[in-house]
């Protein structure tokens, strides 16, 4: 597992000299805890060409990498599947007609108990802090749903 994330570094910036802070890239072996791999992203530019710099540094064959929603990008997830990789990308309401389309092929899918989509399904339990978590995860993993 591969998290990929950006973090703006406190205190490196330099107001005398007109430098903005520093925001890096980071990819993280979760297992290992352990940083792979960081891109200083440009400045007057963003994460998104930042990520697939990170990923050419990276061998991801048989990994499964996570990226927040400002990473979820075609080009991305294209550059992963090519390096023999998996992904599992954020989708929030940024991404308006996407995120649209997924709730709807889930909700139909959920309506029809997925009897014609290939999919997995897994449930969690955690209990902490007070109170009793339980999630449910859904995969479509049917290569007809497959965006690129």
């Amino acid at each position: 597992m591969i998290a990929i994330d950006g973090k703006t570094l406190r205190r490196s910036h330099d107001e005398a000299k007109g430098k903005k802070a520093l925001h890096m890239v980071s990819a993280w072996a979760a297992e290992n805890r352990l940083v792979l791999a960081q891109v200083a992203v440009e400045e007057k530019s963003n994460e998104i060409t930042a990520i697939p710099k990170l990923l050419r540094q990276l061998a991801l064959s048989g990994c499964i990498v996570t990226i927040d929603s400002m990473g979820t990008q075609v080009k991305i997830a294209k550059q992963i599947v090519e390096d023999d990789g998996d992904y599992v990308l954020a989708l929030k309401g940024n991404h308006g007609t996407l995120a649209k389309e997924v709730e709807e092929t889930f909700n139909l899918a959920q309506a029809e108990q997925f009897t014609h989509i290939q999919h997995q399904c897994y449930r969690t339990v955690d209990k902490g802090h007070g109170r009793l978590e339980i999630r449910k995860h859904w995969i479509i993993d049917d290569p007809e749903y497959i965006a690129y």
